[in-house]
């Protein structure tokens, strides 16, 4: 087929108003048709389709559209906006600042545009032009702040850049938070000019910002808070390396269904209800969503085999961290007996599992008692395993390590200062996680007996108190055709199974994994 008359099809297509889409199929299989010898066929061009779609970087972009779509129905922008005019509103040209502000925050969750847009600029211009704003105004502002959503990251143009050029999205998103913030802070100081040349109706702001303000700031924070907190959840999993950015699209959209589902299937006098009755409030939502109380007690479910999983990895955290201590001669060395067979630290698991078993026996109330000061103190022990993370980092940065965490001082810093502000939330008055004199009781008792292990365990160990376990890490050969002899894995036998091994002076660990790690 000639090219021209190719052309004039595909041009003719698009006058008639065929979509775009399409057109281009048609024009791409019309040469096949007319000529069975081309190339490129009907067949060729479905799985060069479906090949383009498969794609796993691909899937963060209608992840973080249905992201922003949800958080948009339930009320995210309106909650982001009340916040920001609290604090902002009283200045000049506070409330534009505000919906510039929500902008930049609503595209850190959409990582779109037109979607930002939408969301923002259909609540937000209505208030502005309200309150006295030119309608051009606001909707020009309006217009520029959501197309940030397009920088600040997590941006779709950037996957579909990373992904057409192989650079890294993560680079690319952290490239885009200045500029971002840059063009943010430039829009303010020309909506203060603006508002300074044409004035406002500081009348109509004041009674606006006045009844945000006769809320209270903790009343407006405590619905904002989530929509504030979902920024954080998204970036933080990307640049901390917990997920890649469309494991994040993929987080944020289960966050945006929680809070969806709580904050606008249910109103708050229903969560008022809920909390008051069975504290369920999300399986609440669940069966209001449904009309049915089936789908309640499926979520039940689901979070009861969460809480099973949950005790299991206690339980096997719990009883290495006792053996690893009993290694070190920090407590009695009995915890660190390994059973013969499974070369698991038996004494430990039967003492912990014995605990978590007789626990529930104690009754409703002691139960309570003992699961707060158990949250208490694991919020504590993350708190210092995060400090030392950093001085271990600092101090011994060649220490052999399975895997090393990038920018391990900002991951450090704000695992420190999220564990230590949970602690600090235990021990302010009227916070709602105080805890009572009988959990303080309990937090005090165990610490009191750590005080006599370490006093007794340093007078009857001496130098070998707190001694340090070497680790050591060697990568495997994990061929298919790969020999399991002591030679092929440098001084790590194993087998491919994944068993532990006992060889003399030492204890192997060695998972079906990259890597073999032992302690000395």
């Amino acid at each position: 087929m000639p090219v021209v008359v190719l052309f004039i099809i595909f041009v003719l297509l698009l006058v008639i108003a065929v979509p775009v889409s399409i057109t281009l199929g048609i024009t791409s299989v019309l040469p096949s048709i007319c000529d069975p010898s081309f190339t490129v066929g009907a067949k060729y061009l479905i799985r060069a389709m479906f090949g383009g779609l498969d794609s796993f970087p691909l899937l963060a972009v209608p992840m973080f559209v249905l992201s922003g779509i949800i958080m948009a129905k339930g009320g995210i922008s309106k909650k982001l906006f009340d916040v920001f005019a609290y604090f902002l509103g009283k200045f000049t040209a506070g409330m534009p600042c505000a919906v510039i502000v929500t902008c930049l925050f609503y595209g850190a969750i959409s990582g779109s545009a037109p979607a930002t847009v939408a969301a923002v600029g259909s609540m937000t211009i209505p208030i502005l032009t309200n309150l006295g704003y030119d309608l051009t105004f606001s909707t020009a502002i309006v217009a520029v702040a959501g197309g940030l959503g397009v920088i600040i990251p997590p941006s779709i143009p950037f996957i579909m850049y990373g992904m057409a050029s192989g650079a890294s999205v993560s680079d690319l998103f952290l490239a885009g938070i200045i500029p971002g913030l840059l063009i943010g802070g430039l829009l303010m100081i020309y909506a203060v000019f603006y508002c300074k040349k044409n004035g406002e109706d500081k009348e109509r702001i004041r009674e606006v910002v006045g009844e945000l303000h006769k809320k209270g700031f903790l009343a407006v924070l405590k619905e904002s808070f989530l929509a504030l907190l979902s920024p954080v959840i998204i970036l933080g999993c990307i640049y901390t390396g917990v997920a890649s950015p469309t494991e994040a699209a993929v987080i944020s959209v289960f966050y945006a269904l929680i809070i969806f589902g709580v904050g606008y299937v249910m109103s708050p006098a229903d969560i008022e209800s809920s909390l008051s009755g069975s504290g369920l409030v999300t399986a609440d939502a669940m069966a209001k969503a449904f009309n049915s109380s089936v789908m309640s007690k499926v979520l039940i479910v689901g979070g009861m085999c969460g809480i099973i999983t949950s005790w299991n990895s206690f339980l096997i955290g719990g009883s290495r961290a006792m053996y690893s201590m009993a290694e070190s001669y920090m407590i009695p060395r009995p915890f660190s007996k390994l059973h013969k067979k499974h070369k698991t630290p038996v004494n430990a698991l039967l003492l912990i599992g014995g605990l978590s078993v007789a626990a529930p026996f104690l009754g409703r109330k002691m139960l309570v008692w003992i699961v707060d000061a158990g949250n208490f103190g694991c919020c504590l022990a993350y708190c210092m395993v995060a400090a030392s993370f950093i001085i271990l980092r600092t101090k011994a940065p060649e220490m052999a390590r399975p895997y090393k965490v990038k920018h391990y001082k900002i991951v450090g810093a704000i695992a420190v200062l999220m564990s230590g502000f949970m602690v600090v939330m235990y021990m302010i008055p009227g916070s709602g996680s105080t805890l009572v004199v009988q959990e303080w009781a309990m937090v005090g008792g165990w610490s009191i007996l750590g005080v006599v292990f370490c006093i007794g365990c340093k007078l009857k160990y001496k130098e070998k108190f707190a001694s340090h376990i070497d680790v050591e890490v060697e990568e495997l050969n994990t061929e298919p055709d790969a020999v399991t002899t002591t030679e092929s894995t440098g001084n790590c036998p194993f087998r491919k199974s994944g068993k532990r091994r006992d060889t003399g002076n030492r204890l192997f660990l060695l998972p079906a994994g990259q890597y073999c790690i032992w302690f000395r």
